[in-house]
């Protein structure tokens, strides 16, 4: 099932890898390539095939302003969600100590590192991970988890859309603005995660699903417009705070759950005013006793037209969550 990024080792010698490759697409670019690292759950953004590794994103990168912007031609980002070996499995559940057994493994430094904001634990701005991040020479990549519980296929009670757009968090967000603001480097954020997917609650199934009428514009779906409105609202937010250093990214599963026209992820879309990336969880099988184990390439020839529809212009990334090809080794 599509579930929170973990990794674990289960029975004798079978090692669960989560490979999660993140591709950046420039409007000229016209092909991709499906890469693989036999290595700890981790990120890549390719701009072209069999291309080397950036070194260190904040010394390699343009900050316009200050803001991660796609790589230069020809290079490519490298970046991890370390997981944490012995921990609770939890996506906020890293440490730097994994995260450098990462990079001694595979020889490189990473970009950024990617982890999850859960609210159910708290919401202030995750200072001492994203501090520890930026310490190490690295990009935090966090996820806004607003839910209750970390139980998938159910509806929040308290961080629902509709309290979202009430303004019942304002003051959250502007406190967790305010403190990204004076973080004073770069972020890559997103509120979300896989949208288009019944297993998170601020998919439109939980939220007025496909019924038109008690919310918005009278023609469109109410869940997609809730979640739409909401991405906006809370984008709106920062940017009166003054939180100009986060690259915001709108990411979807690249199958539809449900698979209804109202929740084509096309639909959730908050707009190119808002979104700087637009990111893909493309999963393969889950477990080694999976009957069906669809290839990465097949999967996303079918969604990057529809990705490419939202616009050509904005970068484009497959990832987990922030976002994720999930395969077997």
């Amino acid at each position: 099932m599509k579930d929170d990024l973990k990794y674990r080792i289960s029975n004798a010698c079978i090692l669960r890898l989560w490979i999660f490759v993140c591709f950046l697409f420039i409007p000229a670019l016209s092909g991709y390539s499906d890469s693989r690292l036999n290595a700890a759950s981790s990120y890549m953004i390719k701009v072209t095939d069999e291309l080397p590794l950036t070194s260190n994103l904040l010394s390699s990168i343009r900050i316009k302003p200050r803001l991660v912007n796609s790589p230069p031609k020809g290079q490519i980002y490298h970046a991890v969600y370390p997981g944490h070996e012995g921990g609770t499995g939890e996506e906020d559940d890293i440490t730097l100590e994994d995260l450098s057994s990462y990079e001694k493994v595979v020889g490189k430094p990473v970009a950024w590192v990617y982890f999850s904001h859960n609210w159910y634990h708290g919401r202030n701005f995750p200072m001492e991970t994203a501090s520890w991040i930026r310490d190490g020479g690295s990009v935090p990549f966090i996820r806004l988890m607003l839910r209750d519980s970390d139980k998938q296929y159910k509806k929040n009670r308290k961080f629902t859309l509709k309290r979202i757009l009430k303004g019942k968090f304002d003051e959250d967000f502007r406190s967790w603005a305010s403190d990204a603001r004076d973080f004073g480097s770069p972020l890559i954020a997103e509120f979300g995660t896989e949208v288009n997917g019944e297993w998170f609650p601020w998919n439109g199934k939980w939220n007025g699903g496909g019924k038109k009428k008690g919310y918005g514009d009278p023609t469109y779906p109410n869940g997609p417009e809730r979640f739409r409105d909401a991405y906006r609202h809370i984008i709106n937010i920062m940017h009166e705070e003054g939180a100009s250093n986060i690259t915001w990214v709108f990411h979807v599963n690249n199958d539809d759950f449900p698979n209804k026209s109202w929740n084509r992820f096309e639909k959730y879309y908050p707009g190119d005013d808002y979104i700087d990336w637009i990111g893909v969880s493309v999963y393969g099988a889950q477990t080694p006793s999976d009957e069906e184990w669809p290839l990465f390439r097949d999967m996303m020839d079918e969604v990057y037209p529809r990705l490419e529809s939202l616009n050509s212009s904005k970068a484009e990334l497959i990832n987990k969550g922030s976002n994720s090809e999930k395969y077997w080794l």
